[in-house]
């Protein structure tokens, strides 16, 4: 069988994407942790929601803000103003955050990162490093800002009553 095309590709056709070995590549491994964006209640700390507004809200800009901003700093997201080495109190707290949402403990050595772009959203994760990558692995999301709080922007009420919507139980 003969195919035949007699369509020509247009010359204003750009491709801007460098076909070289690309180093420091970042992966956002999605499917590691498949319970990452479950929500849930542990001590003082939920990532439940008020409503499905603010779903909606903090999955947008977990999609259009985080996440490109993850893949786009690279190895020097760890510099980012708004990004911190968990340790002490809040890094016990989400280690049982972690046991409660995976069924599993992480080890003393593991680093676990909060990771944000500034206002909204934030996303708990492990990165990993080997020569020629950085591997991203989310473990929950904090969209309450509960690990870190701030008596300037945590004046919500997020108690049983009022922050009850669990999308991971409703869809």
């Amino acid at each position: 069988m003969k195919v035949s095309n007699s369509t020509n590709p247009k010359k204003n056709v750009k491709a801007d994407y460098n076909f070289e070995k690309r180093t420091n590549e970042v992966s956002i491994e999605l499917n590691s942790y498949k319970n990452w964006t479950h929500s849930l209640r542990v001590d003082k700390f939920t990532n439940e929601y008020h409503n499905q507004s603010e779903v909606g809200k903090v999955y947008y800009q977990l999609v259009d803000r985080l996440l490109p901003f993850v893949k786009e700093k690279g190895p020097s997201i760890k510099q980012e103003r708004h990004c911190h080495l968990l340790s002490g109190d809040e890094r016990e707290l989400a280690t049982n955050i972690v046991n409660e949402l995976h069924g599993f403990n992480l080890d003393d050595e593991t680093e676990i990162w909060q990771l944000s772009c500034g206002q909204g959203v934030r996303l708990l994760a492990v990165i990993t490093f080997t020569d020629d990558s950085e591997n991203v692995y989310p473990l929950f999301l904090d969209p309450h800002h509960l690990i870190y709080p701030d008596q300037s922007h945590n004046q919500k009420d997020y108690g049983k009553k009022v922050c009850k919507f669990n999308p991971s139980k409703s869809y």
